[in-house]
């Protein structure tokens, strides 16, 4: 006789039913856990069940995750024991990386998590281990799936066509937010394939960053019983965007909610651009406010018809021309320059920059004719600006009185991009060098590192040691960090203990992970700070363009996620960023 089963097989389960009018001849299922002789028993069951199940192992979720991003399984069976994970976490994970499989939790005993709880947390059902056999566990997954088959059959036709002839996506879910119907609509619009995919929970498709900000929005409104109206991305199959108007509301005697989804992605792209622009805009006005009204030359900046955009202070005095009258006009007209000693028309700076598209040394020997006729000897040069793609898009000319020094221009312009105390650039030069990298990475299909450097237990010597030590120690270890990159890498400071290292040109990851050993190796002999010899090492998290990212604010918050790991690892080493490292929502 058979041992009866705890476990009732009556379950909504994601199914596909293309899949099922095209059932391969086998029904490919993964098994997740260590290797135990449970584990081997259920193997054996699955071999020898008289359904063709095939079987593919995994000794834990990170292997698990790896084998499901390059093959689909129908049904996975997961332990829920696993040591490295809390079951709730790769439940979670599971989910959103097999949407459409099967997921079943595997208890060790009868004391495991309810029904209720895991389909909460992304599976449908669980299985006790201790009580499944040869006949058991074959059957009740047949039936599963045969009741996920049974249930899609069974739409209306009608409502599914009149649903299909609706302008807007459509969308309905049982009360955990799980896919119960999505119209053709939807399915356009978020290039899924023609299929309903039974128990996906509704945001799967929304980008990873959007999807805990809508799903906290959704669950508050719908507790307050009102209606939900959010903004979001959306990643379709072939990793495009597209920008979508969710709208969701609860049916009617609490059987669950129905969503509209609109495609607003041209209007997000003209509010994108209009907002991208102003506040570049702004950003470079501010730069330009903050840095040119402190030195004492004059600026006079050009577009690439060298028609005059903007003059500083100094240079509207020695012009003679002020913001308002100068701008537009060609720099000829503003920056008269003649030689001192032919009284002949000098070459145009702004010109010769922006065609040989190079710095045009100080030029000395030149007399600056003002707009009220003064003349006075200058020293100028000029220089190309650039956009982030590396295009010319002006000139910048920066000029003073003959008897005066550059220096202190110089000297401005240094102190704003760079760190006071290690003279380490500073965030705002190490955010231009990024975004430019990023751009050259894009063209010629390269590779960009970032290194989030922290030093593990910094601030106990500085406050043990004092703050002149504690400054002493940073100096020494930027000059270490220093060594251990190319002259074309980036050492950085963001403030505190934390530094960031650029790496351009990175053909593969044994280069960086060079790099990352080295910089470990390097801070293991003491360092001298002031009277003391202080021991200290770093924990350093890597993200790299473009897996781990694709804008310089993404590899800055996914290498500092990857620093953290490496904390919590222990310490002293280092960790590249891994999708895995994100938080799970549930």
């Amino acid at each position: 006789m058979r041992r009866a089963m705890t476990i009732k097989p009556k379950l909504d389960l994601p199914y596909d039913a293309q899949d099922t009018a095209q059932q391969p001849p086998s029904i490919e299922v993964l098994v997740i856990g260590p290797s135990t002789p449970e584990m081997a028993s259920l193997e054996t069951f699955l071999r020898g069940a008289n359904k063709d199940y095939s079987t593919t192992r995994a000794n834990d979720l990170r292997q698990a995750l790896h084998l499901l991003s390059h093959k689909r399984f129908t049904i996975v069976l997961c332990d829920l024991t696993l040591p490295e994970i809390p079951w709730r976490a790769a439940l979670a994970q599971l989910a959103i990386v097999a949407p459409r499989a099967l997921r079943i939790g595997l208890a060790g005993s009868d004391n495991g998590p309810s029904q209720e709880e895991i389909r909460r947390h992304g599976a449908h059902d669980t299985f006790t281990l201790a009580r499944l056999d040869a006949y058991w566990l074959p059957h009740l997954l047949d039936t599963a799936l045969h009741h996920a088959q049974g249930k899609l059959s069974s739409l209306d036709p009608f409502l599914t066509g009149m649903g299909d002839s609706l302008p807007i996506g459509i969308l309905t879910t049982d009360m955990y937010g799980n896919v119960r119907y999505s119209n053709a609509s939807y399915r356009h619009i978020s290039g899924q394939p023609e299929v309903l995919w039974w128990h996906q929970h509704w945001t799967a498709p929304l980008h990873a960053d959007d999807r805990p900000r809508v799903i906290q929005e959704w669950k508050r409104a719908l507790d307050t019983s009102t209606t939900c109206q959010i903004e979001a991305r959306m990643v379709r199959p072939d990793t495009s965007i597209v920008w979508v108007n969710i709208n969701a509301a609860r049916l009617p005697e609490a059987r669950g909610y129905v969503h509209t989804i609109e495609d607003i992605t041209p209007r997000k792209h003209g509010d994108h651009m209009l907002s991208a622009t102003e506040e570049a805009l702004y950003i470079e006005r501010a730069r330009a406010q903050v840095t040119l009204s402190t030195i004492g030359d004059g600026v006079i900046s050009t577009d690439t018809g060298c028609r005059v955009t903007y003059l500083n202070r100094v240079a509207e005095e020695m012009t003679g021309w002020s913001q308002d009258s100068a701008h537009g006009r060609m720099i000829t007209d503003v920056f008269r320059i003649i030689d001192a000693k032919s009284r002949q028309t000098a070459t145009d700076p702004a010109r010769l920059a922006i065609e040989e598209n190079r710095v045009v040394g100080l030029s000395m020997g030149a007399m600056l004719i003002g707009n009220g006729g003064c003349e006075l000897p200058i020293e100028h040069s000029a220089a190309p600006i650039h956009d982030r793609d590396g295009h010319v898009t002006g000139t910048v000319i920066v000029f003073h009185h003959a008897n005066q020094s550059p220096a202190v221009a110089r000297r401005m312009y240094h102190l704003a991009q760079h760190d006071a105390l290690t003279d380490l650039p500073n965030r705002m030069l190490l955010e231009e060098r990024l975004s430019r990298a990023i751009g050259l990475a894009q063209r010629h299909r390269l590779q960009v590192a970032l290194l989030f450097v922290d030093l593990d237990g910094f601030k106990a010597i500085n406050d043990r040691l004092g703050h002149a030590a504690g400054d002493a120690l940073l100096k020494s270890i930027a000059g270490r960090l220093k060594s251990c990159v190319r002259d074309t890498d980036t050492v950085s400071r963001l403030g505190g203990d934390e530094f960031v290292i650029l790496l351009t040109d990175i053909h593969g990851l044994d280069d960086v992970r060079q790099v990352a050993e080295a910089i470990l190796f390097a801070l293991l002999p003491p360092h001298k700070a002031k009277d003391h010899m202080i021991n200290i090492t770093a924990s350093l998290g890597i993200s790299l363009y473009p897996d781990s990212g694709t804008t310089p604010d993404d590899l800055m918050h996914r290498a500092d996620t990857a620093m953290y790991h490496t904390k919590r690892q222990g310490c002293n080493g280092y960790q590249f960023f891994t999708v895995d490292m994100l938080p799970n929502y549930s």
